[in-house]
């Protein structure tokens, strides 16, 4: 009786498009390793829904672009395209690309059991590459828990701060937007 073997396939750009394409699944792609996107539970999409909604009313008056899990954040120079859960763009390039963000102001990550180490590292080593990101959210679905890394500018360390008080709001003073984590959760059952 012969063992299964899992056989790593290195994908090329091209390859990677056309697997997308050809599939009803989604793909990340890091540098030639592709990564299927799995489903999400419906407190994940709730809470992502919610934060999209929130970033859209605020953002979106004042001529930003607020995205779903829908469309890809690009790393060009590291061969990398992530699909993050909320992502909000306010720079003129991106509204011109129909596919891309390439210049994010925040990311979020709605956190799951399959996702939360890679939301961790992976993708946080990736993201903070980018000199446009000022803000990447990391949010619990298992309690109410928001992890903000912020920076002023490219050229700065991101900050950490956590927000765990369902009475608490992240303020994002320097872009004048706040989200309470009472509208995040309301309505979400835990351990549920």
């Amino acid at each position: 009786m012969n063992a299964a073997t899992n056989i790593f396939q290195h994908y090329s750009y091209q390859e990677y498009v056309a697997l997308e394409a050809e599939s009803h699944e989604r793909f990340e792609f890091y540098n030639g390793e592709v990564t299927a996107m799995a489903g999400g539970s419906k407190v994940h999409s709730k809470i992502a829904s919610k934060i999209w909604r929130k970033f859209a009313d605020t953002f979106e008056t004042n001529g930003c672009d607020v995205f779903n899990e829908g469309i890809k954040v690009a790393l060009e120079s590291d061969n990398v395209y992530m699909y993050p859960d909320v992502v909000v763009s306010c720079d003129t390039a991106d509204k011109e690309d129909s596919y891309f963000v390439r210049n994010p102001l925040i990311i979020v990550e709605v956190l799951s059991p399959s996702t939360e180490t890679a939301d961790r590292s992976k993708k946080f080593h990736i993201y903070r590459k980018i000199k446009s990101l000022r803000y990447y959210l990391l949010v619990s679905q298992e309690q109410p828990m928001i992890e903000v890394f912020s920076r002023q500018n490219s050229n700065t360390l991101f900050t950490y701060n956590l927000f765990e008080d369902m009475q608490e709001v992240v303020d994002f003073a320097d872009i004048d937007c706040q989200l309470a984590l009472k509208d995040v959760y309301e309505g979400i059952a835990f351990g549920a």
